[in-house]
């Protein structure tokens, strides 16, 4: 529970017998209150992805979102919009990127927790998408009525692309979605300990669960395939989580990545579509800006990812659901698809004041990166 502290607001209360000083005290019985839902993030160098992201959230009844600027520059200090609260965030430990996300988890939990009823923990690649429900905060009151509720990535390829060019990410990408045992979370502010081991979950305080939407409970950031409450519904199509010679799953760890059909897409609740590589040449300025390449096992992984991308055409086409809800929570999006209106929806994407020419919406924020490294015959 919370108490009031003439310091700092509402802080966690340790006595007992204490009633919550939040805004359902002040309802008529039987009044429902509105669910506030806020959103912790960190990021860096994402000023081309971040206005579409905002609007998407905004649109699904996110009320605020806490970024976490992790640019020494403070990139995004001229944003101004009044569901964003800005902190200047410069990574205090480069050679761990995960503790930065943990400590800026942390200090979102300490700070703005007591506002909200729940709070998500996401990054820019991630979209929440729902299917049984019009709202986050509406599927939130039936789903997370305590501790921790899981919901899965769906990871997308990079529909053949190559190069960045300045059209919104849920536009762009709509091929080749897998089904992925990752997860990310939204949580109850109040029944969260803290952030330690992996961003993906936090820890909880005695007597609060982490689970899925079917209530089942969990102990990690993966649900396998095969205990997925929605996609079994259609176990003829999963490829499902691997197993050893006599039928016993293998480690979550060595879960791969399935492919997933519209249909059973349709039939979850709520799944989180994962932009996470983008052309091959964002996932390479990706790789570069983070400093991948300066340790030998992450350089590996970005070559020998990027060279795959080299390879790959998309095959399972035509999953336009965020793109197509984008457009209805946010019409001035429609302009994208309309020919020659290339700049126009460059301007929508970025702060205007980074807007002078199609070409810097192109390649300003790509050079700055691959300045960071030097990748080789990878380009």
């Amino acid at each position: 529970m919370w108490e009031a502290n003439a310091n700092r607001g509402l802080v966690p209360s340790n006595r007992e017998g204490h009633g919550e000083i939040r805004a359902k005290d002040s309802l008529a019985p039987n009044v429902q209150k509105p669910e506030s839902v806020g959103i912790c993030s960190i990021l860096r160098d994402e000023d081309r992805y971040i206005m579409e992201w905002l609007d998407y959230h905004h649109g699904l009844g996110v009320a605020k979102f806490y970024l976490y600027d992790n640019s020494d520059e403070f990139t995004l200090q001229d944003l101004r919009r009044d569901d964003v609260e800005l902190i200047h965030y410069p990574n205090k430990n480069p050679d761990d990127a995960m503790w930065v996300q943990r400590h800026a988890y942390n200090d979102c939990i300490r700070r703005f927790g007591p506002l909200h009823d729940s709070l998500g923990f996401l990054d820019l690649d991630e979209f929440v998408v729902l299917h049984q429900h019009s709202s986050l905060p509406d599927m939130l009151r039936e789903h997370l009525r305590q501790g921790v509720l899981s919901i899965n990535w769906v990871p997308f390829g990079s529909n053949g692309e190559t190069q960045y060019h300045p059209m919104p990410v849920t536009k762009r990408f709509t091929s080749d979605p897998k089904y992925s045992p990752l997860t990310k979370a939204f949580a109850r502010p109040e029944h969260i300990l803290n952030f330690t081991q992996n961003p993906h979950v936090p820890n909880l305080k005695e007597g609060y669960t982490q689970h899925d939407v079917c209530g089942l409970e969990l102990n990690g950031p993966r649900i396998p395939a095969d205990l997925n409450c929605s996609l079994r519904l259609d176990a003829t199509v999963v490829e499902w989580a691997p197993r050893d010679d006599i039928g016993t799953p293998l480690p979550p760890r060595n879960n791969k990545k399935s492919p997933i059909t519209e249909q059973m897409l349709k039939a979850t609740t709520a799944v989180i579509f994962h932009y996470h590589s983008k052309s091959r040449e964002e996932f390479m300025g990706k790789c570069c800006a983070r400093g991948y390449f300066n340790r030998e096992d992450e350089a590996t992984m970005c070559s020998e990812y990027a060279q795959g991308m080299k390879r790959r055409e998309p095959v399972n086409t035509g999953f336009f659901e965020a793109w197509n809800f984008l457009k209805t929570v946010s019409p001035k999006y429609e302009v994208c698809d309309e020919a020659g209106k290339e700049l126009e929806c460059a301007a929508l994407l970025y702060k205007p004041t980074r807007i002078q020419t199609k070409f810097e919406a192109r390649d300003s924020l790509l050079q700055m990166r691959m300045g960071a490294c030097s990748p080789g015959e990878l380009w």
